[in-house]
């Protein structure tokens, strides 16, 4: 296979979305370069990212001889703006094929209280994606998802015919991101390990009750609510654990109507991080990772939960009925309070060598996400649309 040149097109080169291009362009055979937006507010970003990346692209590639064999734009990449000013500034430019890749949508997005969903945003997915040559979802779930919102709309669109807004089937396809653990940077600035180990994913874990990990963001889509309940039925029925709150905002916990103060001896750490390496030691020191999330497009906290030696649980809906093994469902997915109670509670007092045994089997299935295996498929894919 022939190294490409690929351009990824990404206003919001940050967070995740950076994690995801960072390791892309670590692991892949192909040459990846990026243009980006530095700053604003996405919604601005948004309405004038394709106008905004265009003058890049203009600048660096159409009128030099850089050479492009393909282009990645992510969903937050208006293509009609971005076509529109090559083919305006640029007409001899021969365009290389675009791939739409869909982080997320802004179609079923969750809204918080009286939000009104603005539809424009969502109508720009839908027709870049006209426009694209292919499009890739990050899940399962998450195409579906976008099919059923995308046929809502659609039916709102007073003239046709309306069969052209479908997303055909030909061009879309599911290619799962990878999860780099153990080693690497993924937007968070590297430093020294908190403790340095022969395996750079395990170390001795705590010692003592086991260790709950929400290392989600505290907000009202990832449902905190739900989490708290499941932590004071552990109180009210004096099961033992401790507890590390680690995601973006997770320091309002403290502050939560649902917080009790019996919760406190609990926590070995609360508060967002912002080193990696302190990150993964918070990881490494967790037994069980809790997710009640009413969103959740892939589930990238998940997995490196996982795969740091964690044993989920989670609700059964969203892309996670799609990563966890259908055989093991009932091991870890749930349905209500009681039944997320009952999994935290098991996997509190489970045996450990029983506990170790569930870890391994777990770890060798999600392997499979790490972006050392997931590379050879985006490279294929790639080649294979040039």
């Amino acid at each position: 296979m022939n190294p490409k040149e690929v351009l990824y097109l990404d206003p919001f080169l940050r967070g995740s979305h950076k994690n995801f291009f960072d390791n892309l362009s670590k692991y892949s055979l192909h040459e990846w370069t990026s243009l980006s937006i530095d700053k604003g507010a996405w919604k601005w970003v948004s309405r004038f990212s394709g106008h905004l990346l265009g003058q890049q692209f203009l600048t660096e590639f159409a009128s030099s001889s850089n050479k492009v064999d393909l282009i990645v734009a992510s969903d937050y990449v208006d293509l009609n703006q971005f076509l529109a000013s090559i083919k305006k500034f640029a007409p001899q430019y021969p365009l290389p094929p675009l791939i739409f890749y869909m982080h997320e949508n802004q179609l079923s997005y969750p809204l918080h209280g009286d939000e009104q969903r603005d539809l424009q945003y969502g109508i720009t997915n839908l027709l870049s994606m006209t426009l694209a040559d292919e499009v890739w979802f990050n899940s399962y779930w998450h195409m579906s998802d976008w099919q059923e919102h995308s046929h809502q709309l659609a039916k709102k669109i007073p003239w046709g015919p309306r069969q052209r807004w479908y997303l055909e089937r030909e061009k879309r396809r599911v290619v799962y991101p990878g999860v780099n653990i153990g080693g690497g940077n993924l937007d968070r600035k590297v430093c020294d390990p908190i403790q340095s180990d022969t395996d750079p994913l395990f170390c001795d874990r705590n010692v003592g009750p086991r260790t709950i990990i929400w290392n989600h963001r505290w907000e009202f889509d990832k449902n905190p609510d739900f989490f708290i309940q499941v932590l004071n039925n552990l109180l009210s029925r004096n099961i033992n654990f401790q507890l590390i709150i680690c995601g973006q905002g997770s320091k309002k916990a403290l502050q939560h109507p649902l917080w009790q103060t019996g919760l406190e001896s609990k926590l070995i750490h609360v508060g967002e991080v912002s080193c990696r390496a302190d990150y993964e030691a918070l990881l490494k020191q967790g037994d069980i990772v809790f997710s009640s999330a009413e969103h959740e497009f892939f589930g990238i906290s998940i997995i490196e939960s996982i795969l740091a030696g964690c044993l989920p649980v989670l609700p059964n809906r969203l892309s996670y009925p799609e990563l966890v093994p259908k055989q093991n469902h009932a091991e870890y997915l749930y349905t209500n309070l009681d039944e997320a109670t009952a999994l935290v509670s098991e996997f509190i007092s489970m045996d450990q060598n029983l506990f170790d045994d569930k870890i391994a089997y777990l770890r060798k299935v999600f392997r499979y996400y790490r972006w050392e295996q997931r590379i050879s498929e985006f490279d294929q894919l790639i080649n294979d649309t040039i």
